[in-house]
């Protein structure tokens, strides 16, 4: 391995390191020990069931 990527890998763990408390918890300070999330935790309900809801409601109306 040259300096190069040792240099690479040591900068993005730091870096990692840093925002890691920002990804998917929502805190403002930086945190370890924390997974990494690339998309945002799922909380509540999703879209479709929403919309399948509302349609349904909608029908339930119409009758």
């Amino acid at each position: 391995m040259s300096i190069k990527t040792i240099a690479k890998k040591a900068f993005s763990a730091y870096a990692r390191g840093k925002t890691s408390g920002t990804t998917g918890y929502g805190t403002t300070r930086p945190m370890r020990n924390r997974p990494i999330r690339h998309r945002p935790l799922k909380r509540g309900r999703s879209l479709e069931t929403q919309l399948a809801s509302k349609a349904a409601r909608a029908i339930r109306k119409a009758i």
